[in-house]
């Protein structure tokens, strides 16, 4: 939440399946008109995070 509050990401919705072995997948819907990075560099800056097994970008308008 924090790489998508500096890059100035607007959260629309957080949906989370309930934890299994303490991992969870979380999807996340985000406006990105505010942004001054790319898509894929937010994606790889959140990869980067030691606790992040897997980011997949789903769909993009």
């Amino acid at each position: 939440m924090d790489i998508l509050a500096k890059e100035k990401a607007n959260i629309l919705t957080i949906n989370q399946t309930i934890p299994i072995n303490n991992v969870a997948t979380i999807t996340i819907t985000l406006d990105m008109s505010q942004m001054d990075i790319t898509i894929y560099k937010l994606v790889n800056k959140i990869k980067d995070k030691s606790r992040v097994l897997e980011v997949k970008l789903l769909a993009m308008e």
